[in-house]
């Protein structure tokens, strides 16, 4: 049996807004303890540590430690803490390459279970990841310029979801270098989540993906989890070029 680190970026970080930063503190509380209450249930995993701040609560099970951060106390604090057990499970989002930026905060005693350093860094990058892609002759939506006739998507180069993408028609010059275009494709917009692990792929749910499209933006707002499912083989199929071709990723 062995011991495991649980750190989650956005229930770990030693300051938070209570009223402005609700959202996705819900959101990610649920991720963490869906995760927490499955490695209860784990009869290979002997202790759970959990950073998370001290305002937040935590379920309690005799398997779970809770290391608090405050203002006083960082992640990096509690790490040094810690004794038992060198395995950090990392839940960060790639948006302005947090996950990249955590991951390399983190002392090098430490095994973080997740996808290596280098393909964080191209993964984390809309731009990297295009270019990789082509080269790797996975398919993939390519970077266009404005077109009179078209709607375009507007997409931060870092970021992750529907944050920060805007629409436009017409030919417009673009203000922000760290941008980029792509053509807006009408029909149905999916997902899909796998497990990798050393070249090896496990497609788990083919997802529809819910959007709005209100004056200019264009933002997720739910999932039908199962919905592309008739599309599961063309998935697959992807699911399975990505992991033969960047042997990094994990998780």
């Amino acid at each position: 049996m062995k011991n495991l680190i649980l750190l989650e970026y956005f229930t770990s970080q030693s300051f938070f807004n209570p009223e402005k930063d609700k959202e996705i503190l819900n959101e990610a509380l649920n991720i963490s303890d869906s995760i927490i209450k499955n490695f209860i249930k784990n009869n290979n995993v002997k202790k759970i540590y959990v950073i998370r701040n001290d305002k937040l609560k935590i379920i309690k099970s005799k398997k779970v430690e809770a290391f608090h951060t405050n203002y006083q106390t960082t992640y990096l604090d509690v790490l040094e803490k810690i004794k038992n057990t060198n395995e950090i499970l990392l839940i960060a989002p790639e948006t302005d390459k947090i996950s990249l930026k955590i991951y390399s905060s983190i002392p090098k005693k430490f095994k973080i279970l997740c996808s290596d350093t280098v393909s964080l860094k191209i993964f984390s990058s809309k731009k990297k990841t295009l270019k990789i892609l082509k080269e790797s002759n996975i398919p993939a939506t390519k970077i266009t310029i404005s077109d009179s006739n078209q709607k375009i998507v507007i997409k931060p180069n870092f970021g992750a979801g529907s944050d920060r993408v805007i629409i436009k028609k017409g030919r417009f010059t673009l203000q922000n270098k760290d941008s980029l275009t792509q053509k807006l494709y009408t029909g149905k917009k999916g997902s899909f989540l796998m497990l990798c692990k050393n070249g090896k792929s496990k497609v788990i749910c083919c997802n529809e993906q819910l959007i709005k499209i209100s004056s200019n933006r264009i933002q997720q707002i739910g999932c039908i989890m199962g919905g592309l499912e008739n599309h599961r083989s063309e998935i697959e199929l992807l699911g399975k070029k990505l992991c033969e071709n960047f042997k990094g990723l994990y998780g």
